[in-house]
């Protein structure tokens, strides 16, 4: 509906007469529309709009919008008006549905929009915002007005004067008709969403929407119910509590590098019935942390104060909001049973409920039903209140809620045995074999749960390095050390460990002979627990460096390393072990101008290969990640496909690590710097269906991400763990996780608060599960990430005060059990570093 006021019907009329020209007349201050259950649009003055859906009005209504503030609550001290106050009309109208409403309130950092009701002072209203035009949706309206914050001049030094915590809740239902608003007026009783009526079974969709400073965290609501029972007053404690976590930004921003606060959304469904007669309050209570602020204010005048103290952490509890539900629902005339039958229960104590009551004892396998029959279109809800403990066991519900329109049979409720939590052992010695530098370790599991851990291993009386290796078996745990590198030999540094399914290892180290540096390749048989003959694996006439390796199940494995010098050009090198036929020729990779470096190499089920690697372009303005794959069939030598460029941004790429899953998809990470303003950030790019995809961001924004790690399961789950360095204060742990075909936001593991967390590692089991370590402040830490609930608690696992524990090395099974080791530094008469680990199991 298009309204053209007085006033803009005058200057037609003036223009269409001719005559001499008249001053343009002054911009309305009003406009009127009659609306009806069609619905329709008011646009009135400065372009505020009512946009009435149709359902909204049940009768023919005149819609008001005028630039008025007679009758308005007075201006906030600290919230001074930034614009006019518009009046709606007819005030408080109620709608049958919300409406949408437009206004300009500008857009100067710290705006809010306010709206207040006949005798109400002013509340802050949530609104989406896009070119100065604030946007949304209520049941009702009186007066609005844009409000800038303006700091005091006695609280100059607070920049979180203009921020503050805020909830908002709102309230859907399924069926939607089956809930009837009866109040919008926002009071503390009811809520800025007013009050409503059910007056069939239904379904009540509850969210509280939450806005907090941006720097804040452990942000999460609590959800509450209360009922009205007269003659009493509100009846407690509350019938329903739950709490969800807000995903926030880390504690660690500073103020300064916070540009916009922090908005996240709580929901949770509830089942409303006539059992849930009279008023039911609902009520979401907020509750986050932030860095000491002074004062904080809220529309409506009231202060949240706080001593201010940068150094320490605020918690705060918001009320939020509440909203106000009555239950008018007949009592239902037919009933239903519900049951179902348990398989796999051996023990005693399995509790089922059925509607959070009814409690059901169940002591063995087979058929079930509650004693309370539910009406005819009411919800049921099967869960467990009571695991079986003896012995300990987990079961889990299926089919277990619904509408009854029938006697409900097949719920299903199945039972397996309880897995113990897995923790971490104890740290201790991995080696005390001489008081010379331990170094450079790796560890890694077969596919039964064992593990080898391989390092480079000073020997003070010679003066060289030799490779030791050390197994790990569940049942009798760690075995003897022991050199795998001939004494006599050179120097071995840089060592890698693989394995094959059956548990037959590959150990491949760098030895350096005089000033010439070789690749050296041990294989290890597990069924005789025996060594064979080490093998030299580059071409013994070019210095090669340190290598990387990779094993498939059948026992073909494929070993890259850089080769040459600085001054005649590094270039990357592979060489392929065929199980049946031995060692192909080694093979170039790269076609760089002069440097090559950073290679990477994974194998997959099928035995086809990928290696990556890093390329100075050109120009020698930059570097690349290139890759090439490998598919077998073809001989020993060959079967290398064309290197593909992986990105295409300016700057300069590092440090590149790889992984592939059971179906043959492999994804990559690196760190890519900015050619121009010199941060970094974390990349991917994955090869999936035959072909690879695009580079794209896994974290930017800060001044440098760098050393990234990467791990991935055999479904194709994986998880990057990188450092991140802000520029001035310190380092800092990071990790994001790649779940159903998408990386997850990425989240600071250590924590959180203080810096210092450096070099760290990361590895995934097959459900998903994720470990992390790192090393900070001389004392190793770790975190480990649920498949659904995401990363959880720091932990030390190497708690030993005045300890200098760094470079650790991770390795995770499939079935979560992770083995983590590093250097400490030794405390003998020479001393050096030793090596320690720790289990998690």
């Amino acid at each position: 509906m298009k309204t053209v006021t007085i006033a803009a019907l005058l200057s037609l009329l003036l223009a269409a007469c001719g005559g001499k020209e008249e001053a343009p007349a002054p911009p309305a201050t009003s406009a009127t529309a009659v609306i009806g259950p069609a619905g329709g649009t008011l646009t009135g003055p400065d372009g505020v709009q009512v946009v009435v859906p149709p359902g909204a009005l049940s009768q023919a209504t005149t819609i008001g919008i005028a630039r008025s503030s007679a009758g308005a609550p007075p201006a906030l001290e600290a919230y001074p008006l930034s614009g006019p106050v518009y009046e709606l009309t007819p005030h408080d109208l109620l709608f049958n549905v919300p409406v949408t409403i437009r206004a300009p309130i500008g857009s100067a950092p710290g705006t809010e929009l306010l709206m207040a009701s006949p005798g109400q002072s002013w509340t802050a209203t949530s609104f989406t915002s896009a070119n100065g035009i604030a946007e949304w949706r209520l049941n009702s309206f009186s007066w609005l007005v844009g409000a800038a914050c303006a700091v005091p001049v006695g609280m100059f030094d607070d920049p979180w004067w203009c921020h503050h915590g805020r909830s908002v809740a709102q309230v859907a239902a399924t069926p939607a008709g089956a809930m009837t608003q009866t109040k919008a007026s926002p009071d503390p009783a009811n809520g800025a969403f007013g009050s409503y009526r059910v007056d069939q079974p239904a379904s009540l969709q509850l969210s509280a929407l939450v806005k907090v400073p941006g720097n804040c965290f452990n942000v999460s609501v609590q959800f509450l119910r209360r009922r009205w029972t007269p003659p009493l007053n509100w009846t407690s404690p509350s019938v329903l509590a739950q709490t969800q976590t807000i995903a926030t930004q880390s504690p660690a921003m500073t103020l300064s590098t916070v540009t916009s606060d922090l908005t996240g959304t709580a929901s949770v469904t509830v089942p409303f019935s006539h059992l849930d007669g009279g008023q039911n309050q609902f009520v979401m209570v907020t509750s986050y942390d932030c860095p000491g602020v002074k004062y904080s204010p809220t529309p409506g005048g009231g202060l949240d104060t706080a001593s201010w103290d940068p150094s320490k952490t605020v918690h705060r509890r918001l009320r939020g909001d509440a909203i106000i539900v009555e239950g008018n629902i007949p009592a239902p005339t037919v009933f239903y049973t519900v049951g179902g039958a348990v398989s796999g229960l051996l023990g005693s104590g399995l509790v089922l409920q059925d509607n959070g009551g009814d409690d059901l004892r169940v002591s063995a396998d087979g058929n079930f039903t509650f004693a309370t029959p539910v009406g005819a279109g009411l919800p049921y809800a099967v869960t467990v209140l009571t695991q079986p403990s003896s012995p300990a066991q987990v079961c889990t519900v299926q089919n277990g809620s619904g509408t009854a329109s029938a006697n409900v049979t097949n719920v299903a409720v199945s039972c397996v045995a309880a897995q113990v939590p897995k923790s971490w052992r104890g740290a201790g010695l991995l080696e005390s074999i001489d008081e010379g530098d331990a170094s450079e370790a790796r560890v890694a599991f077969d596919g039964a749960g064992n593990a080898m851990a391989v390092w480079s291993q000073l020997t003070v009386a010679t003066g060289k390095s030799q490779i030791w290796a050390r197994r790990y078996l569940p049942a009798t745990g760690w075995g003897t050390a022991e050199p795998i590198q001939a004494a006599t030999s050179g120097d071995g540094w840089g060592p890698q460990v693989a394995f094959k399914t059956n548990g037959d290892a590959l150990v491949a180290w760098q030895q350096i002979d005089g000033s010439l540096g070789n690749v050296w390749i041990r294989p290890f048989t597990a069924s005789t627990s025996s060594w064979g003959t080490a093998a030299l694996v580059s071409g013994g006439t070019v210095n090669a460096g340190s290598p990387q390796l990779a094993i498939d199940p059948g026992g073909n494995a494929m070993v890259v390393w850089p080769e040459g010098t600085f001054a005649a050009g590094v270039h990357v090198r592979a060489r392929r072990l065929d199980a049946s036929l031995g060692w192909g020729g080694v093979v170039p990779l790269d076609s760089a101008p002069s440097y090559a470096n950073d290679p990477r190499v994974t194998l997959d089920a099928a035995g086809i290969a990928t290696a990556v690697w890093v390329e100075e372009n050109a120009a020698g303005t930059g570097s690349d990640v290139w890759a090439k794959r490998f598919v077998p069939g073809t001989g020993t030598g060959t079967g290398w496909g064309t290197a593909t460029l992986l990105e295409t941004n300016e700057g300069r790429t590092s440090r590149p690590a790889i992984a592939s899953d059971a179906a043959g998809n492999v994804m990559v990470t690196w760190s890519q710097s900015d050619a121009t303003s010199f941060t970094s950030a974390i990349y991917f790019n994955r090869f999936s269906a035959g072909q690879w995809g695009t580079a794209t961001v896994v974290r930017s924004g800060e001044p440098y991400a760098f050393d990234c790690i990467l791990a991935m399961n055999t479904a194709g789950d994986a998880v990057a763990a990188w450092q991140e360095d802000n520029g001035g204060d310190g380092a800092s742990a990071w990790a994001s996780r790649y779940l159903a075909g998408a990386w997850g936001t990425p989240q600071r593991i250590d924590d959180g608060v203080t810096l210092g967390a450096v070099s760290p590692q990361v590895g995934i089991g097959a459900s998903g599960n994720a470990v992390a370590v790192w090393s900070k402040s001389g004392r190793i830490k770790s975190n480990r990430a649920d498949a659904v609930t995401g990363w959880g608690t720091v932990e030390e696992i190497d708690p030993v005060t005045g300890s200098n524990a760094d470079r650790p090395r991770l390795a995770v099974d499939a079935a979560g059990n992770a083995i983590a080791i590093w250097e400490r530094a030794g405390t003998g008469v020479t001393p050096g570093a030793d090596l320690w680990t720790n289990l998690l199991k």
